[in-house]
């Protein structure tokens, strides 16, 4: 595994948070963290709603089903398939969202690349699994890789994102087309008093569309509790894939 720095870019949206204020902040966030989250799960399910959604998409059975004029061998037993499916994880801070790529309890192998703009966040994160790569830097620049992936998760970033069209177009070129790859992500929805980055329902689906995805699943869950009022923010997790 590899970790990489990658430099900041500064912009402009609706989150009036910088990269260096979402790193500063994590950074001492890092230490409660996974502790907060794994002691109930239910006070932030995203995370394991979406990687669900994204690994039972490309798991299903049609995907291992034989080709036209080949023996069906039988069924599939976990790690049996030797090619690795590859998972990007944007904003993976301590790899909540990709433990369930990191298990060994699957008919398919997983290769995850993370990237985070908080070093604290990828070193708890390098603790938890054989993730391929892990890369410390801005997802809205630092997304120049070699490699298209069959899935890609982006949980609880949406919040921060600056310019969310250009990241959803980004990602767009790196998901495997025709069905074959997909995009679980989470839009916060709109609450005036954030300062983070919101949107109404309707604005999540114009922006899915106007960037040329398909929503294969939707829901609305509980997003996370704000430190200062308490107030729940409210989540929709989207499936996407390229048709």
């Amino acid at each position: 595994m590899a970790v990489y720095e990658a430099q900041e870019s500064q912009g402009h949206a609706r989150s009036t948070w910088s990269v260096s204020d979402i790193s500063a902040y994590y950074k001492d966030y890092s230490r409660s963290y996974d502790d907060e989250i794994d002691s109930d799960r239910s006070t932030y399910p995203a995370p394991f709603i979406i990687s669900r959604w994204v690994l039972d998409y490309l798991t299903r059975a049609q995907i291992f089903s034989p080709a036209p004029g080949e023996r069906d061998s039988g069924p599939i037993h976990p790690g049996s398939c030797t090619k690795p499916y590859k998972i990007l994880d944007l904003g993976c801070g301590t790899g909540q969202s990709s433990a369930i790529f990191l298990s060994d309890n699957h008919a398919v192998n997983f290769n995850v690349d993370g990237i985070d703009a908080t070093k604290e966040m990828l070193e708890k994160a390098a603790k938890r699994g054989s993730f391929r790569n892990l890369i410390c830097g801005d997802i809205e620049r630092e997304l120049r890789f070699p490699d298209v992936y069959d899935g890609v998760v982006c949980v609880g970033v949406m919040d921060f994102v600056r310019d969310p069209e250009q990241l959803l177009r980004r990602v767009f070129e790196l998901v495997k087309p025709g069905h074959f790859g997909v995009f679980g992500v989470t839009f916060p929805e709109l609450d005036e008093t954030s300062e983070l980055s919101a949107f109404t329902r309707s604005e999540m689906e114009k922006l899915i569309r106007r960037t040329d995805w398909y929503i294969e699943r939707h829901e609305r869950f509980p997003g996370y509790k704000d430190s200062q009022s308490n107030a729940i923010t409210a989540y929709h997790g989207f499936l996407l894939s390229r048709r």
